[in-house]
């Protein structure tokens, strides 16, 4: 039989800190992840496989889905010493698969060694 444990708010161990629990369950990501070009994820949440595609593009595919196509979504390189940047797109059919791109600063884009972090909040579907 399942138990169920309903509280309106949590407290830290000594009483302090309060937080409603409609906060955490709003304002907890829904997926992260810790990826390579390739498509090699280091730490995953909610997240059924990464696959390279076309130069420059990673694809993540989320194993719950979010609920909309416009649900916010954050990704970032980590900083290899040159200027890249960080495209992320989501999937408009709502299947809340987000992809990955990034470019030198002039403008080429590249499949090269750098690893980026993605993280999505919102609701799951």
């Amino acid at each position: 039989m399942a138990s169920e444990l309903r509280v309106n708010t949590l407290k830290d161990a000594s009483g302090n800190n309060s937080v409603a629990t409609s906060t955490v369950a709003n304002g907890s990501a829904k997926v992260s992840v810790d990826c390579t070009p390739s498509g090699t994820t280091n730490t995953t949440f909610n997240v059924s496989s990464a696959t390279d595609g076309d130069t420059g593009i990673t694809t993540i595919n989320i194993s719950s889905s979010l609920a909309s196509a416009t649900e916010p979504v954050q990704a970032t390189i980590h900083n290899d010493g040159t200027e890249n940047r960080c495209i992320v797109a989501q999937n408009t059919s709502a299947s809340a698969v987000l992809t990955k791109a990034f470019a030198a600063s002039n403008g080429t884009v590249t499949d090269g060694a750098v690893d980026f972090s993605l993280v999505a909040h919102g609701d799951l579907a």
